[in-house]
């Protein structure tokens, strides 16, 4: 922390803004166990704190304040598991024109990135919290762990080196770099200096708006004195974009239709590990090696990512649920909106038809599951019982129950009829991601942050096996229509195959340069799509491991993909995110329709 011994021109006239309405809010307990989670705590230097923002592989980018790094040959790096990392000079980027700076650690943990928020939003009076690692004193002899709760301030007129924010959290030496969380826990801005009032004794702590670093993350960062011009930046927006927020009205649906081409590229790229299944097709088979895909409309109307998507099974509507708050429902033969569903508190990550019934499920960051009536559109009742974020959502083939995957590393398994929880399955050592019912509604799979994946046998709710293999956490899960396989796509930038019978895993497919955030299987199981941070989607020929398409046409990260259930159209969502002069337009969220030709 800057401690300033006298008032300087940063004490700049403060803007006074009028409050906005919150979502729902964590418990200042939950909001200090996620600072917990994605702070480190830096050593070598001046004693601070960073934050995790993105991870691409096995390497993590922390975010701190530029004083914290001064010129020194190495730093050290420790997580919140007490595991500590080392950090060369070559390994640390300044940000130009602002008190920040980035660095880098490899591991193969997985560790908790730093949801985004939008600071542009931050109004006076609005609870703020600080999450970091103080320094030793003449009381204390080792840096412990801190946690300050107060409210914004203002904002600073004319701030310098980026510290625009004013707030009363009373912070201490050493939480440098701390990250600024919002009620909902999401990264609002970055701690870094404390300005004393010497006419009356009391402080005023500063911090730089997390936009200010967004606008830069999409610039390139010049190498510093220290750093080494053959290290490069990472794609920090590619990994903030899934959590990025804004509260942008939405603009008015429409569907665009894109009569472009599509590139194309066959790059057979496969690690086979097993010959435990291996797949035939007829020979009087019609299906091509090569179906094609034509990107044929684009369906916009959500303000921000869009998360899950679901087609209905009868294949007239398609469902989205968006980090806006938002379900919408889209007329597929015309593209149009229908109408949209509000009540979520948080980010709407998954959304589920029940096949047996007019009613759809989505799960949300506000910790709870919705279920709606899809004649009325009105919300027909609300399931709690998760601690944390509800990441994914499954209805079983008979449509009598739902399962969900939290954050709080547990799954659940609710019966529909009655709202009432049947099982908590208990396992996971961290986040479940993703979810998937087998299509015989015996055996659920799950996906987590602890790098597994975990079958479950539902008749007794006790766990199966488990499949080991990936080195980051799984991201998406897909069962094969005959459920002889499972597909799991991963931040370790793969796909990998599973014998379900055995567990065995049969290969890895290789291609992607990010993370593989989704998976669809088409309607005959003998092609796998699969999106991802890399802005595109590759089909794969299942039988051979073989990629036989790249689908370029999104403009960010692909989060969902959905086939209709007559096989005939492959939908995608995503974000969009713009640079526009020095300022960063935030994320809306696209649908993109595809469709297949020569089956």
């Amino acid at each position: 922390m800057i401690f300033h011994s006298q008032l300087a021109t940063l004490m700049a006239t403060v803007i006074v803004v009028g409050l906005v309405q919150v979502g729902l809010a964590l418990s200042p307990p939950e909001v200090s166990d996620l600072a917990k989670r994605i702070t480190v705590r830096i050593d070598g230097g001046a004693p601070g704190t960073g934050v995790i923002v993105s991870q691409q592989g096995n390497t993590y980018t922390v975010l701190t304040n530029a004083h914290v790094l001064p010129k020194r040959k190495s730093y050290m790096v420790r997580t919140f598991d007490g595991r500590i990392y080392q950090v060369s000079a070559r390994q640390i980027k300044r940000l130009l024109g602002v008190d920040l700076s980035i660095l880098e650690f490899s591991s193969q943990e997985s560790y908790a990135i730093a949801e985004i928020g939008n600071s542009d939003q931050l109004t006076e009076g609005i609870l703020l919290y600080i999450g970091g690692w103080a320094a030793t004193d003449r009381v204390n002899r080792e840096r412990g762990y801190r946690f300050s709760e107060g409210r914004l301030s203002g904002r600073a007129t004319n701030p310098e080196e980026g510290y625009a924010l004013i707030y009363s959290n009373v912070v201490k030496p050493g939480m440098s770099g701390s990250p600024i969380l919002n009620d909902e826990g999401q990264l609002v801005g970055i701690n870094g200096k404390a300005v004393p009032d010497l006419r009356t004794g009391e402080v005023d702590y500063y911090g730089i708006p997390i936009n200010i670093y967004l606008q830069l993350a999409k610039k390139p960062i010049p190498s510093s004195e220290t750093a080494s011009s053959s290290f490069k930046t990472p794609s920090v927006a590619a990994q903030i974009e899934p959590f990025s927020r804004s509260w942008q009205i939405s603009q008015p649906t429409q569907i665009n239709p894109l009569p472009r081409s599509i590139t194309v590229t066959t790059v057979p790229n496969v690690e086979p590990t097993s010959d435990s299944y291996s797949p035939s097709r007829n020979a009087d088979s019609s299906v091509p090696t090569q179906p094609k895909f034509s990107l044929v409309a684009t369906l916009t109307g959500h303000a921000q990512s869009i998360y899950g998507l679901a087609y209905s099974p009868d294949g007239k509507t398609l469902a989205s649920g968006s980090a806006d708050r938002t379900i919408k429902i889209w007329d597929m033969a015309t593209g149009k909106d229908l109408y949209t569903l509000n009540g979520h508190g948080g980010s709407v990550y998954s959304v589920a038809y029940n096949p047996r019934s007019q009613s759809l499920a989505s799960a949300s960051a506000d910790k709870t599951i919705k279920i709606w009536d899809l004649i009325t559109g009105k919300e027909i009742r609300t399931l709690t019982g998760h601690m944390y974020s509800v990441k994914s959502i499954a209805y079983s083939p008979d449509g009598q129950n739902l399962a969900s995957g939290s954050w709080d590393k547990t799954i659940k398994v609710w019966d529909v009829a009655t709202g009432q929880q049947i099982y908590t399955l208990t396992g996971h050592t961290n986040a479940i991601d993703s979810i998937a019912y087998s299509p015989d509604g015996k055996t659920l799979a799950s996906g987590s942050a602890d790098k597994t994946i975990k079958l479950w046998d539902l008749t007794t709710g006790r766990e199966i096996k488990t499949l080991a293999g990936h080195t980051q956490a799984i991201n998406a899960l897909a069962y094969s229509p005959d459920g002889k396989i499972l597909a799991s796509g991963s931040g370790d930038k793969t796909i990998k195959i599973w014998d379900v019978a055995t567990g065995q895993e049969i290969r890895t497919l290789t291609g992607h340069s990010e993370t593989v955030d989704a998976l669809a299987y088409s309607l005959d199981g003998q092609t796998l799509a699969s999106g991802s941070g890399d802005k595109t989607i590759k089909i794969w020929d299942v039988a051979t491991g073989q990629e036989i398409r790249t689908l370029t046409g999104s403009n960010d990260s692909v989060y969902a993909l959905a086939y209709s259930p007559d096989g005939q159209t492959l939908a995608s969502g995503s974000s969009n995110m713009n640079l526009v002069g020095d300022r960063l337009e935030f994320a809306s969220g696209s649908i993109t329709i595809w469709q297949l030709s020569g089956r």
